[in-house]
């Protein structure tokens, strides 16, 4: 396995180049399969494929979610594939495509995974080939396929068409209509969609960053002016009513050695009275 880097991800490489250690590439396709469940299982949460008329930001975080998926279809783990064509092979069928261009952005990331995965001799080839199906159908008057594409093997109740369109694929005929249909195409739609994405994650960020700073000075603020009312309602009048009943003991410790002291002199006279030379009690 070799790590391919995935469009819109721009964290460290989960495997580095040059790395052929067994573990490592089964610790890699181990976490890619996880992050592709986590991340579809995110985007379907917040459903983000359910569109919101009038909302841009929310079909901005649709395309992120089919560039995402594009690059996890791209990649050679046949899990990670499989499992991303398949969400792709139902949002083909489910979800609109808006534009000539994103039909063309998809099928030409489509094209490169699946001439990689012939290159490479991958087994991904086959999870490729039904999304390439599904969007031929979907597309096919759209992009001026009939004109453009006369010798497109038949795709309707032919059983060898993944056999016959991975030949077709590399023919002159194919690459042309990639090459000077779709690419332009694509790399229109790239620079109207993406071009700014970098720009539109360092402003979230930098507004999350700004958010986070408010709260902590908001929490600072809160705290002192929660530690102040704490020691103004309670720990003042704890330490003033504190004060008050040492003050009182010490008054009553006082009183209390006052007396002690006044009936010792009293007992020591009445002793001396009685005990004295001409008390009672002299003999």
């Amino acid at each position: 396995a070799v790590w391919e880097p995935i469009p819109g991800y721009s964290g460290p490489r989960i495997l580095p180049c040059g790395t052929h250690s067994p573990f490592v590439i089964c610790m890699y396709c181990v976490i890619l399969a996880q992050m592709v469940e986590g991340v579809m299982a995110l985007l379907d949460t917040l459903a983000v494929w359910e569109p919101i008329p009038g909302d841009s930001e929310w079909e901005d975080m649709a395309q992120i979610g089919i560039r995402l998926l594009l690059g996890f279809a791209a990649q050679d783990d046949n899990d990670v594939c499989a499992t991303a064509s398949a969400k792709l092979h139902t949002l083909l069928h489910s979800r609109p495509l808006h534009s000539t261009e994103e039909a063309c952005y998809i099928l030409g990331s489509l094209d490169q995974a699946m001439i990689k995965s012939i290159e490479n001799h991958s087994d991904t080839y086959s999870f490729l080939i039904p999304l390439v199906r599904a969007l031929l159908d979907k597309c096919y008057e759209e992009l001026g396929m009939r004109q453009y594409l006369p010798s497109l093997p038949p795709r309707e109740n032919s059983p060898s068409f993944f056999e016959d369109f991975q030949q077709y694929s590399q023919s002159k005929e194919w690459r042309g209509f990639i090459g000077k249909q779709v690419l332009p195409r694509m790399q229109q739609y790239e620079v109207d969609h993406y071009s700014d994405f970098g720009a539109k994650i360092s402003h979230f960020w930098k507004a999350c960053h700004d958010g986070m700073m408010m709260n902590i000075h908001n929490r600072d603020r809160e705290k002192g002016e929660s530690k102040l009312r704490f020691e103004r309602q309670i720990v003042d009048v704890y330490n003033r009513k504190a004060a008050e009943e040492h003050a009182r003991y010490r008054v009553v410790l006082k009183r209390l050695r006052n007396q002690h002291s006044a009936a010792l002199a009293q007992w020591r006279a009445n002793k001396r009275f009685f005990t004295g030379e001409r008390g009672p009690w002299t003999d």
